[in-house]
């Protein structure tokens, strides 16, 4: 019964832009449903705004970290640029590739989700649909390691 809820909680399905997000729990989830109407309004726009210069700076730096392998610092610069703009796609995008190489499954997933909702016709949204598909797969074979290792008996002590 355990095991079920848990698989029924890691399948959490939330809609976005035709496609099908499977979601690892309940947290991710409410980020997304949280984050649906800041994409609404963005796409309402007729013209996008501009991406603030902080943002820009935080995106470069980014950027740099990444190219140098540096990937938490990655992470750390790509979240500060989005708390200053969240509607900048590509910041999601790029923060996405990076959690999925941290091999931080769920985050990748939530974040490439947010990338969808606010360039659902985008170029790449297959692709980035597939990643989010293979990030599913990467998760759910952590977790069952976990639960593996988790519910395997400890050995018993020699007296």
């Amino acid at each position: 019964m355990i095991k079920t809820k848990k698989l029924l909680t890691a399948m959490l399905i939330v809609a976005s832009g035709g496609f099908a997000i499977a979601q690892s729990n309940d947290v991710n989830a409410k980020k997304i449903e949280e984050f649906k109407p800041i994409a609404k309004e963005y796409n309402a726009l007729a013209v996008k705004p501009q991406l603030p210069e902080e943002a820009r700076k935080y995106i470069v730096q980014a950027t740099n970290a990444t190219e140098e392998k540096r990937y938490n610092d990655a992470i750390t610069l790509y979240e500060k640029a989005i708390k200053v703009d969240q509607t900048y796609p590509q910041a999601h995008y790029n923060l996405a590739l990076i959690l999925g190489t941290a091999e931080q499954y769920n985050e990748a997933i939530v974040e490439m989700t947010k990338y969808l909702l606010l360039v659902p016709d985008a170029k790449d949204a297959r692709a980035s649909q597939d990643q989010i598909y293979a990030w599913e797969g990467k998760a759910e074979a952590v977790n069952k390691e976990k639960e593996t290792i988790e519910t395997k008996p400890k050995p018993k002590r020699r007296k």
